[in-house]
């Protein structure tokens, strides 16, 4: 059983399970299955976490254990090794009941950096002297990859070109959430003032996909990014469930909607 953290097995009919993640990489993951003739012989493919759902160092490799698990083996025989940003999903893995039992799983590419996918948003200010603007213009920003890592660039209403790359905030200890204090983001103030009072702490400050990036324009503006989306979400609703916020160095603050 792939439980996305552990990897399990249970020998009395599922009374009771036992890890045998072993030497995994990581043992976060979707699917897992058995040989048609080997009942020791088990498969998966772990991804990186449940906030980067992509292989583990963009290898793609299938895990083997002949052992019923624990002692784990990667085949890579014609997987990409390097950069390849794609997941299986539950129940997009397979074996065949041939004598030489082969082993079948369809990728999701979500927003794989490899073939360039991205998403559109725009960025829409609430504060600051271009939210005083009427019309208050609409700003283009693009996310190329997947949530993190992934490539941000914006469109500034003067043509400035901002671009920047997205990495992790870490978690803080949950002791310390409750009295953490701007200090622990420069966008914190931002996040509360455009989704609400305690919003960066109640739902942004801790979770696991929480990014930020800092984009510099061709022409010297800094444009701070923060998104983050909510650990329970429905597959197929990740991109719509992402809110973002952005303040650049003129003292504009966006909300930022994809």
């Amino acid at each position: 059983m792939q439980k996305h953290w552990d990897v399990m097995r249970s020998d009395d009919a599922g009374d009771n399970w036992t890890e045998v993640s072993g030497n995994l990489p990581t043992d976060f993951g979707f699917a897992i299955d058995v040989h048609a003739h080997e009942p020791e012989t088990i498969y998966v493919v772990p991804i990186k976490s449940d906030g980067e759902h992509f292989v583990h160092e963009g290898k793609l490799r299938v895990f083997r254990s002949k052992t019923g698990g624990n002692e784990w083996e990667p085949l890579t025989k014609g997987l990409p090794q390097a950069n390849c940003y794609v997941n299986v999903l539950r129940d997009a893995m397979s074996v065949d009941t041939l004598d030489k039992c082969g082993i079948y799983f369809v990728l999701w590419l979500a927003l794989s950096a490899t073939l360039g996918c991205y998403h559109m948003a725009h960025l829409y200010p609430v504060q600051g002297p271009l939210s005083a603007q009427t019309p208050p213009p609409i700003l283009a920003a693009k996310m190329t990859g997947t949530f993190t890592p992934a490539n941000f660039s914006a469109v500034l209403n003067d043509g400035e070109v901002c671009k920047g790359r997205f990495s992790v905030i870490p978690q803080p200890p949950a002791s310390n959430r409750a009295n953490a204090t701007s200090s622990a983001s420069d966008l914190s103030s931002a996040w509360d003032s455009i989704y609400g009072p305690g919003f960066y702490v109640a739902h942004v400050l801790g979770v696991r996909f929480y990014a930020r990036a800092l984009a510099s324009g061709n022409r010297g503006t800094i444009l701070n990014v923060e998104i983050y989306r909510s650990a329970n979400v429905e597959q197929g609703a990740e991109l719509a469930s992402i809110k973002g916020v952005a303040k650049d160095s003129a003292g504009n603050i966006y909300k930022m909607v994809f």
